[in-house]
C-alpha cells in the first residue's frame, strides 16, 4: 500500500512539473495574427530596454522643468518681498522727513512769534 501511494505521489509530481504545451489550431502559429498587425498603431509605445532610457530622460526633463518653474516662482516671490520691503522703508523715511519738516516749521513759527514780540507787534 505504501508503494502504491509513493508511486502515485511521484507520478503526480512529474505530471505537475511538466510544461503545458498550447495546442495550435490547424494553420495557426504562435505569432501574432494578421488582424493584430492591421490594427496596430504606429504611435503605440511598448516597453523595451531602449525605451527605459528615453523614459528616464523624459522624466528628468520634466523634473528639471518643474524645478525651473519652482525656482522662477521663488525668485518672483523674493523680488516681490524685497519690493514691498523697499516700499515700506521708503514710506517710513518719508514719514520721518515729514515729521522733521513739521518740527522745523513749528520751530520757525515759534521763532517768528518771539521776534514779533520783541519788535512789539
Amino acid at each position: 500500500m505504501k508503494r502504491i501511494m509513493i508511486w502515485i505521489v511521484v507520478l503526480m509530481f512529474f505530471i505537475s512539473t511538466t510544461p503545458a504545451f498550447a495546442k495550435y489550431e490547424k494553420g495557426k502559429s504562435p505569432d501574432p495574427s494578421k488582424k493584430a498587425y492591421e490594427h496596430a498603431n504606429e504611435n503605440a509605445r511598448f516597453k523595451r530596454t531602449g525605451d527605459v532610457k528615453t523614459e528616464d530622460a523624459e522624466k528628468a526633463v520634466k523634473r528639471s522643468e518643474k524645478e525651473a518653474q519652482k525656482a522662477k516662482k521663488e525668485a518672483e516671490k523674493k523680488a516681490e518681498k524685497e519690493k514691498k520691503a523697499a516700499e515700506k522703508k521708503a514710506q517710513k523715511e518719508r514719514k520721518e522727513a515729514e515729521k522733521e519738516a513739521k518740527k522745523q516749521q513749528k520751530e520757525a513759527e515759534k521763532a517768528a512769534k518771539e521776534m514779533n514780540k520783541k519788535l512789539g507787534k
